[in-house]
């Protein structure tokens, strides 16, 4: 959706578009996992994911949901949903969800506004790097995930 909104409307315009999604996304999950509880959050989180979210939440607190939506490849949607169980006010929730995903809202973003001016080189590199992004998730996307929770779990210091 950031490509789509950098190529439509530039990259500030579209960062700020992506970011009021986000906000109004990441607003609903946190209040249906306040409202509906953890039944709900255990059907759309699988039990692993959710395990590690949980033990990090409670060891690292906000900091944690921080990392978790700055660093690339980590289930940040469904850390919404995790972090809507915890008591950590949903203001204080958003704040971190927003600030963290500016930088990759914004590097799509530029992506998209700039692909008119790519040339053949350029989407050649594009779709070559795209396909290869995708063949090593195909592969390893389960350990690069699982590295990724590690790494935001040694970063966010415990409470």
């Amino acid at each position: 959706m950031g490509l789509a909104a950098g190529y439509l409307f530039g990259v500030g315009p579209g960062t700020l578009l992506s970011l009021a999604g986000t906000a109004l996304g990441s607003l609903l999950a946190f209040s249906l996992a306040r409202r509906l509880g953890r039944p709900l959050v255990e059907r759309l989180v699988p039990p692993e994911w959710l395990s590690r979210l949980d033990a990090g939440a409670q060891k690292r607190g906000l900091f944690f949901f921080l990392v978790i939506y700055l660093l690339p490849f980590l289930p940040d949607d469904m850390a919404c949903f995790a972090a809507g169980l915890t008591p950590i006010p949903i203001p204080a929730l958003m704040a971190v969800a927003l600030l963290g995903r500016v930088p990759g809202l914004w590097v799509s973003c530029w992506l998209g506004a700039n692909a008119v001016g790519l040339g053949k080189e350029g989407w050649v590199l594009v779709i070559a790097g795209s396909a290869l992004l995708a063949l090593t998730f195909v592969f390893w996307g389960e350990g690069i995930t699982r590295w990724s929770m590690h790494l935001a779990r040694r970063i966010a210091p415990d409470r």
